[in-house]
């Protein structure tokens, strides 16, 4: 299988699972984690999808949104009100995330590209 024929297939598995593993990946793919890696570069640089710890989420359609249905706005998972992190916005808009890991990834897609 070709970069580009795993690279569209990768997008396909995002998009039903909005989260993936690198290990999963490359067990799915019959490829190396290795490659892998070079498979998901441009679909980040792309802001499809965002690097987490040992695999992949897919981006936000519409980032900046406040979910209405307690999802958070970095991973999609449900927000436990015990551990969520919450974002002010300069428009006073706020996100919430999941988790402190998550609200820190969000906050630095703001300071790495402020037109989120």
């Amino acid at each position: 299988m070709l970069p580009a024929e795993r690279q569209i297939r990768i997008k396909e598995l995002i998009q039903v699972r909005r989260n993936l593993k690198i290990s999963e990946l490359s067990e799915l793919l019959g490829v190396s984690e290795m490659t892998i890696h070079r498979d998901i570069k441009p679909l980040i640089e792309e802001g499809i999808v965002i690097k987490t710890f040992g695999g992949i989420t897919l981006v936000r359609e519409t980032p900046g949104t406040v979910s209405d249905n307690d999802d958070c706005v970095f991973c999609n998972r449900k927000i436990d009100t015990r551990l969520g992190y919450r974002l002010i916005l300069p428009n006073n808009k706020v996100e919430t995330t999941c988790c402190a890991h998550c609200g820190l990834l969000r906050h630095y897609q703001f300071v790495v590209s402020p037109s989120h």
